[in-house]
């Protein structure tokens, strides 16, 4: 099934709980597994009821793209740099990729998913 809406928060919990409410086992659920993305852990944390665990998968992936440096670097026209400038050919640590812009981010329920923005911070765990 196909999702082309944003992926807030709030939309990931309510097409949730439809699903399970659909296949009539919303009482039935005791905990849900999905990735570090920040929209992912909002919408689960948002149930009292439900206790969500981070994907073992997801995690080990992360650490070995991490650990071999096996982003994707874009280029562009100017030297070789991203648009934040960047340097891509010098390694850099993913966990300083926050800043305080992503923080107040973090206190809206309009986060988008865009390539696994949460998982950022799991990578280095």
């Amino acid at each position: 099934q196909s999702y082309d809406q944003r992926h807030s928060a709030y939309k990931i919990a309510a097409e949730g709980y439809n699903v399970l409410r659909e296949l009539d086992i919303e009482q039935k659920v005791t905990s849900v597994t999905c990735d570090g993305a920040n929209n992912m852990q909002k919408a689960f944390d948002m149930s009292n009821e439900v206790d969500r665990f981070w994907c073992v998968a997801h995690r080990l992936h992360l650490t070995i793209c991490n650990g071999l440096a096996l982003w994707k670097k874009f280029k562009n026209n100017e030297n070789e740099s991203s648009r934040n400038g960047v340097d891509l050919e010098e390694p850099i640590d993913v966990r300083t990729l926050i800043n305080e812009d992503d923080l107040k981010d973090l206190e809206d329920d309009e986060i988008e998913d865009e390539s696994n923005k949460g998982n950022i911070l799991l990578a280095a765990v």
